[in-house]
């Protein structure tokens, strides 16, 4: 039998409107302006139906792209958070980071997993080690084992082709590498751990850029293509990664959730092209959020 409730406007609302909404604790960086990390992640997996938790691991006026930026650390903050959400009983259903700047934020994210996940939590890992394809100064050979240890508690890696070289000790591979190339990545960055591989940022030609997904329990893969973007626009991969993170809770396998993602990805691009926007404000998320409801 179907319970009915009433509100106050005497409307009608059946037993599935107060059903449990799923949660993803958000470990990124809060940038102000330039929608990328948290102000690119939050209103993308809302859109998509859950409820998204913030963890900051630091503030900043502006994202990289601009010539001057100002951040603050909130480090010492987050155990705090930490500590609070487990006395009053909080529980996840994902976890997904992004970027980190040091081994603290590593440690932070490495502390969240263990407090807060179980064998069914979705834990999606953004190994943000490079920016336009070169590396972070940030991401010195201790940095990235420090990586390498951390995508062993994922589920899910989210490298662009340059981090996926950087992950496995392996020489950056050819202009054009081809699918033997990155399947052979794919293959190194499994077996520690996580059990889904997307690589992005593959180049395909002078005007597509590819993308592989990779199941390492069946050996399944999938890859598309995208056109390339002309300018570098920072939050690409925190968007990408975000709907990745909404199709999976959605329950869509890795390889159709790659493909959404890159269809909104494309459908977003299209369209901060043709609003024409400064490429330094990021990809112009709001209008678009719309599309996520098809997902």
């Amino acid at each position: 039998m179907q319970h009915i409730i009433y509100n106050k406007y005497n409307m009608l609302f059946p037993e599935v409107m107060i059903m449990f909404t799923k949660r993803v604790l958000a470990i990124h960086d809060l940038c102000s302006f330039g929608r990328c990390s948290l102000t690119a992640v939050v209103p993308v997996i809302s859109a998509m139906g859950f409820q998204v938790c913030p963890l900051p691991t630091s503030l900043s006026s502006n994202n990289i792209t601009y010539p001057t930026c100002y951040s603050s650390d909130v480090l010492p903050d987050t155990r705090l958070f930490m500590e609070k959400w487990e006395e009053i009983g909080c529980s996840y259903q994902a976890i997904y980071s992004g970027f980190l700047s040091d081994f603290q934020q590593i440690q932070i994210v490495r502390e969240a997993i263990s407090r807060f996940s179980d064998e069914d939590t979705l834990v999606v890992i953004d190994p943000v080690m490079s920016f336009d394809d070169h590396p972070l100064p940030s991401y010195t050979p201790d940095m990235i084992e420090n990586m390498r240890s951390l995508i062993r508690q994922a589920t899910v890696i989210t490298p662009t082709l340059m981090e996926a070289c950087m992950l496995t000790g392996t020489p950056v591979v050819p202009s054009s590498p081809s699918l033997k190339d990155v399947l052979r990545l794919c293959h190194l960055l499994s077996s520690p751990g996580p059990r889904y591989i997307v690589i992005t940022r593959i180049p395909a030609s002078d005007i597509k850029i590819n993308s592989v997904s990779f199941d390492g329990l069946t050996h399944t893969y999938d890859e598309c293509r995208i056109h390339r973007t002309r300018k570098c626009v920072d939050g690409l991969n925190d968007l990408f990664a975000s709907v990745l993170t909404g199709a999976l809770l959605r329950n869509h396998s890795i390889h159709m959730a790659m493909r959404l993602s890159l269809d909104f990805l494309s459908y977003a691009l299209d369209y901060t092209r043709q609003a024409g926007s400064d490429a330094r404000e990021g990809i112009q998320i709001e209008p678009c959020l719309r599309q996520l409801l098809k997902i």
